[in-house]
């Protein structure tokens, strides 16, 4: 069985020829961490909110959850990948714009730097916390979550109108109110 979360759609076979972007986005907090991961094509998009159940900081945070958005491309043989990260630090650190300075991250690096060698197509880039905001609600929500089982499924449903307005239209209420 695999290490890493299932996602919520499967990709099809074609996943090697198209272009995949990946975006992450890591959280820590001090009942543990999340991690928030986007997948998607011009036609698909899973996503997957991960529990960190352990102790972590913010960097810990976001490289593990780098690994497990990369791992999740790998296993949908996915060979075309377009990286999006808000963590300016982790971004520089892999491509080699920065020294890293906490020797427990080196290991991170390490399997990162393994772990892209396998597609055809790597980009990474920096990119702000505005445009990074899925996996961002994501990785804080799985952060803040207390998952008592493997898996805990959650519905996000979209309203589109104030719950009093799709109840009953507002002349009834203003002819009820006279």
């Amino acid at each position: 069985m695999n290490n890493y979360p299932s996602t919520t759609c499967r990709l099809p076979p074609l996943s090697k020829l198209r272009n995949w972007h990946l975006s992450f986005d890591g959280s820590s907090i001090a009942r543990g961490g999340g991690a928030g991961i986007v997948l998607s094509c011009p036609t698909l998009t899973s996503t997957a909110a991960v529990k960190l159940d352990f102790k972590c900081t913010n960097n810990e945070a976001e490289y593990k959850t780098f690994i497990l958005g990369l791992l999740i491309a790998l296993d949908r043989q996915i060979s075309r990948l377009y990286i999006d990260g808000d963590s300016k630090l982790i971004v520089k650190q892999i491509s080699g714009e920065f020294a890293i300075r906490e020797p427990s991250l080196a290991s991170y690096r390490t399997i990162i730097q393994k772990l892209l060698s396998r597609f055809t197509i790597v980009r990474l880039a920096h990119v702000s916390r505005s445009v990074n905001r899925y996996p961002d609600a994501l990785a804080t929500l799985a952060s803040k979550l207390d998952i008592f089982g493997p898996t805990q499924q959650i519905t996000v449903y979209k309203q589109t109108q104030p719950a009093i307005a799709s109840l009953l239209p507002l002349e009834d209420l203003l002819i009820g109110a006279a």
